[in-house]
């Protein structure tokens, strides 16, 4: 119910969604890292201070100005800037309290009233509590387990399944711990830069979500936590050739009193939420000797059964196309649709690890959007990652049906139909009607 800013403010469409959806916000500028002349410098931040509590200052979804920090410069300078800015703070609005991200030094910290913790959960932490009872923090910024790429299995040092045994820890220590607000990870989504770009190139792989939004394991765990709909999922896939007969950890989110696994139809047990003080619902965990067929998670909570599965997956064969909207308005740049194209088999199952370069291409009103990807250049041709991609498609001012297709050089090609549609509007892509309308009266 909290998201801190990623160093600077944010466009206000981010609060004005904020103040409608109940998210609290700690808004901050971009003090960080070198500074140069400090005098030009706080100038600088002070102009930038002044523009953003007065854009912001009445949305109640702001609950903090923050200040970014990690400087990198003399306990001198860096006093003078933080001790300069959070004045400002105050005197343009009382009303609401000054944080930093890792002030550095008891003599910074005690400048602001919610000092941001950067390393997590620590024994550093606790001590920093205890010397300090009557302080208030929470953690600004936490990477629990660095890089993470989507699809990537078996607990090497970027993998989803190391992940989320890190992410698992540090929730868990976090909740144990009421003297901390709470928590803020970094970060939402991956996103482009040149300094951790271990798993993509010139790709930040911290996200909970890929570039393109699609949710990564550790997403569906923090659902696992916090929602209040019933939830069940299955973590990874269930396609492991040559690995038949050996064990294989399954391990399942949910929110339901009781999980039952299946494999092909036979029941592997019930698994009910084992003690963990720091989680509301642990993860539940089978040892699974492998074999191909159907692995389904089964819940049961409220009276009703939901349940979720994973199908082992044969060659790949076609690109499926699903779009979380079937209509935009004709004429509004902000209604998109968001079209994933799946690898799939020829039964529809992902097929895991799949990769080809996908070439997007659509006819009728409306646009793609291009994007940048290493070996492809600027356009509409990128790879997929573990079977999946999106592209963005945006309407324009005409309207009719458009047409979006997938092509990939060996797969069957994937299309979808989007309406692009206003009040009032003839549907300029059927000709023939058109062309009654052009014809000269008898």
């Amino acid at each position: 119910n909290l998201w801190r800013t990623s160093h600077y403010p944010h466009d206000v469409a981010t609060i004005e969604a904020s103040d409608r959806l109940g998210l609290m916000v700690w808004e901050e500028l971009p003090i960080n890292k070198e500074i140069g002349d400090p005098g030009e410098y706080i100038a600088n931040v002070s102009n930038m201070a002044r523009e953003m509590i007065k854009r912001d200052r009445n949305h109640p979804s702001v609950i903090l100005w923050g200040i970014a920090g990690e400087i990198n410069a003399s306990k001198s300078v860096s006093r003078r800037v933080v001790e300069t800015v959070s004045k400002l703070y105050r005197e343009l609005d009382p009303s609401r309290p000054v944080g930093m991200h890792e002030p550095r030094g008891e003599e910074i910290e005690a400048l602001v009233d919610v000092a941001g913790l950067g390393g997590g959960v620590s024994a550093a932490a606790d001590q920093k509590h205890a010397s300090n009872p009557g302080r208030s923090y929470m953690v600004s910024e936490y990477s629990a387990a660095g890089s993470i790429g989507r699809g990537l299995y078996g607990m090497g040092p970027e993998s989803e399944d190391r992940a989320l045994i890190l992410h698992e820890k540090y929730l868990s220590e976090l909740n144990q711990r009421p003297w901390l607000a709470g928590g803020a990870i970094w970060d939402q989504f991956d996103y482009d830069g040149e300094t951790y770009d271990t798993v993509m190139p010139h790709v930040v792989s911290f996200g909970v979500a890929d570039t393109w939004r699609i949710p990564k394991e550790v997403y569906y765990f923090y659902q696992s936590q916090w929602t209040q709909k019933p939830i069940v999922h299955v973590v990874g896939h269930w396609t492991w050739p040559g690995e038949e007969g050996k064990s294989r950890e399954v391990k399942v989110y949910s929110n339901a009193d009781e999980v039952e696994l299946f494999l092909n139809g036979k029941s592997l047990g019930v698994k009910a939420e084992a003690g963990d003080p720091g989680l509301r619902h642990p993860p539940r965990v089978w040892q699974v000797p492998y074999q191909p067929g159907t692995l389904r998670a089964v819940a049961k909570t409220g009276g009703k059964e939901i349940s979720d599965e994973r199908r082992t997956a044969g060659p790949a064969y076609r690109i499926l196309l699903e779009a979380d909207t079937q209509h935009v308005t004709s004429g509004d740049p902000e209604s998109l649709a968001y079209i994933t194209a799946s690898v799939v088999d020829e039964a529809g199952v992902i097929v895991p690890g799949a990769h080809p370069a996908i070439s997007f291409t659509s006819n009728g009103p409306g646009r793609l959007l291009e994007q940048t990807w290493l070996g492809h250049g600027t356009g509409l041709t990128w790879d997929a990652v573990d079977g999946k991609t999106r592209v963005a498609f945006r309407s324009t001012p005409r309207s009719g049906e458009a047409t979006i297709s997938a092509y990939s050089p060996g797969l069957r090609m994937g299309r979808i139909a989007i309406e692009v549609t206003a009040p009032g509007k003839p549907d300029e892509m059927n000709y023939k009607e058109r062309f009654k309308e052009d014809e000269l009266p008898p």
